[in-house]
């Protein structure tokens, strides 16, 4: 064994036993992403959610780029949104937010329409950032549909469907390819792994 190679084990050995000592101590509970809400998604938040997106829609669809930020509680405990950052045709990367702004879920739009993306349902890369970050999040599409990403239970929904939200008047439905309400984070994976 090769002295890099000896490394690699004693790195390897150390890791698994940090591993069984926080298992067997019963701190198993350390390896998981913790998700802690300033308080449960609501009716009010998901209108504040769809007013910050249609306001980002047509300029999003204009420039063909992203747009994102957070949403979050303020002080008073009133809904704020962070001032949206214009990203690429195909990531956006928000600005960390105020300290004094407690942050409830990201926000991102989908740019305008493209044959050449899947950008009626979020990512894969959007919802995986969501559950890294242990914060949920919205996501607009050209076709004007709402998404929520869920990040402690690895999964995005549908709030509302076509013409939800502005739409891009250059959106053509895709008859051909089934848009599902619900996907876990597999499933995703699953679909990203059949388009290869």
């Amino acid at each position: 064994m090769t002295g890099k190679e000896l490394q690699v084990h004693r790195h390897r050995y150390v890791a698994l036993t940090l591993l069984s000592v926080l298992v067997l101590s019963g701190c198993d509970w350390l390896l998981e992403p913790q998700f802690e809400r300033a308080q449960p998604r609501t009716d009010a938040e998901v209108t504040f959610a769809k007013s910050v997106l249609n306001n980002l829609q047509e300029i999003s669809f204009k420039q063909d780029r992203e747009y994102c930020g957070f949403i979050g509680l303020d002080n008073e405990g009133d809904y704020v949104a962070t001032e949206a950052v214009r990203g690429e045709e195909d990531g956006c990367q928000p600005e960390e937010p105020d300290s004094d702004i407690a942050i409830l879920a990201s926000y991102h739009t989908h740019a305008a329409f493209s044959d050449g993306y899947d950008s009626e349902r979020p990512s894969t890369i959007d919802l995986e950032a969501d559950v890294a970050e242990g914060i949920d999040g919205y996501i607009a599409t050209p076709g004007g549909r709402l998404w929520y990403n869920d990040a402690a239970l690895s999964e995005t929904r549908m709030i509302c469907g076509s013409f939800c939200l502005i739409q891009d008047p250059r959106y053509e439905p895709f008859d051909d390819i089934p848009l599902e309400t619900t996907y876990s984070l597999d499933e995703l994976r699953e679909r990203d792994r059949d388009v290869e």
